[in-house]
Order: C-alpha cells, then sequence, then structure tokens
C-alpha cells in the first residue's frame, strides 16, 4: 500500500519566481479574532508553533496573514545538519494552520492537511523576515478543501508556491484539537 508518493527535480539553478498579484476579492478582506484567541480557542498548535504574526483577512475564497520566520535550526533539534533552514518550516506549517482556520471560520470544522500536487522553492532559502502568506481556494465539499498557497516577502515577491493542497474537514477533528474547548 503507498501512503505518499513524492517526485523531486534537482536542477543546477533555481527557476525564475513567477509575477504574482494577490487576488482583489482578497485584498479587500478583514478578519475580526486576534491571533492569541485563534490559537486559544480554534488551533492545537503548543506555543513553538506559534507562528502566525498577523492575518489580515479571511473569507469565502481564501485567507491572507503573515508568518513570523522559523528559529535556527538548534534550536529546534540537537546537531542539526545546517545552520540555516533551506524551506521554513515554521512558514509552511502556519500555511497550514491558515487552511485549518479558514475551514473553521467558513464551514465550523477545524482541517489537517492530506497532501498537494505541487511545491516549488524560487530562492535558495526563506528570508529571515515576516513571511505574507496566501491561500486561495479552490473548491470545497463536505469533507475535503482544495486550494493554492502562495508564500512573499515584504516586497509582494514569490518565495514559494504550493499548488493544489488538499486538507480534510471533519467535525471529530475539533475535539481532539480541543477536548476541554
Amino acid at each position: 500500500v503507498i501512503h505518499s508518493r513524492a517526485r523531486v527535480v534537482l536542477a543546477d539553478r533555481l527557476p525564475p519566481a513567477p509575477a504574482y498579484a494577490i487576488p482583489e476579492e482578497l485584498q479587500q478582506l478583514s478578519y475580526h479574532r486576534p491571533v492569541e484567541e485563534v490559537y486559544e480557542r480554534i488551533l492545537f498548535h503548543g506555543s513553538h508553533l506559534h507562528g502566525l504574526q498577523e492575518i489580515a483577512g479571511c473569507g469565502p475564497h481564501g485567507i491572507l496573514a503573515t508568518a513570523r520566520p522559523a528559529p535556527p535550526p538548534r534550536e529546534w533539534m540537537a546537531d542539526p545538519p545546517r545552520s540555516r533552514w533551506i524551506g521554513d518550516p515554521l512558514a509552511l506549517d502556519v500555511a497550514f494552520q491558515m487552511a485549518s482556520l479558514w475551514c473553521y471560520e467558513q464551514t465550523g470544522r477545524v482541517s489537517l492537511p492530506s497532501g498537494w500536487s505541487s511545491y516549488c522553492q524560487y530562492r535558495s532559502r526563506f528570508p529571515q523576515a515576516p513571511i505574507g502568506i496566501v491561500l486561495e481556494v479552490r473548491s470545497t465539499s463536505r469533507y475535503k478543501m482544495v486550494g493554492d498557497f502562495t508564500f512573499l516577502d515584504a516586497a509582494g515577491q514569490v518565495i514559494a508556491r504550493m499548488e493544489g493542497f488538499e486538507a480534510v474537514m471533519d467535525d471529530a477533528l475539533r475535539r481532539a484539537f480541543k477536548p476541554h474547548g
């Protein structure tokens, strides 16, 4: 039984980042909960994964947020193989947190990631600065959400894209996330 599969494309240089503009319907969004409340009442993540810095907007077509960068690898593991991350693990986890938050705000159910079609990073490393993340939701059903993430630097330039992201939504996840809430 195959539970996961991947194809990695190695190259001697990175592809150029695509041009990207945040869709107009997402730029006009706002959000009503402070980040602290999101972690206290909705998400299950411990303090080391509280990477959401700001939630700029959330609506039917997606969510916009800013993530703080991950601390150096030595703060998360003993004897790390490198001194800096190539892909920022906290930014990636924040993207998944955003998907769960979007699912909660739009459907009342939280979610967990189940896969994605592609991930392409256009830089040798993520910046050591806040990272803008845009989730554009493509489709939803009772138990699944599909969307695309774009990771942006402070100037709005694309750092990476994750396309075909899928998350499973279920009422039981909320009870597992917050059994006493």
